[in-house]
């Protein structure tokens, strides 16, 4: 065999070793990813079998989980009045129906189309009252006494 057939044998290994290795790495990279993606799977449905036992199991003091289970109702009860700050910052409101924010002056949701209360209203000049206001601050009129309003809410 000559030198230049030895050069070309030599550089053929080296090529077919290394489309060996590159064919290699794509399987690796191939096979972690579909783990990778399988594990994700695996995390959403544990996310979710964990809400599903929330959700059942929430009001019950002798759980599988309780200290956990009272976590999770301080951490949405934290989050709700955190909510309620933004939205106030934000001069909005939550819709009863579905939770979403709205606009304080909207008159349906633009989520759900549920049918907003508007906050009250002065009888004799028509601004709007602040919350749990005795006068009116435009004209000084009495505000009307406060209806009983359904204090429940909505809970993700």
């Amino acid at each position: 065999m000559s030198f230049l057939e030895q050069l070309g044998k030599k550089l053929s290994d080296v090529g077919q070793e290394a489309a060996q290795q590159t064919k290699n790495l794509a399987d690796r990279a191939k096979l972690s990813n579909a783990i990778f993606e399988r594990e994700k799977q695996i995390r959403g449905w544990y996310a979710e079998i964990g809400r599903a036992y929330f959700l059942a199991h929430s009001q019950e003091e002798d759980t599988l989980c309780p200290k956990e289970m009272a976590s999770i109702r301080e951490a949405i009860a934290a989050n709700e009045a955190d909510r309620q700050q933004l939205d106030a910052l934000r001069g909005g409101a939550r819709c009863p129906s579905c939770g979403a924010a709205v606009a304080e002056e909207a008159q349906f949701c633009s989520s759900c189309g549920a049918k907003l209360s508007q906050g009250a209203v002065c009888e004799k000049c028509g601004q709007p009252l602040e919350p749990g206001a005795q006068f009116c601050g435009a004209c000084g009129a009495p505000a009307a006494p406060a209806e009983k309003k359904d204090d429940s809410h909505w809970e993700p």
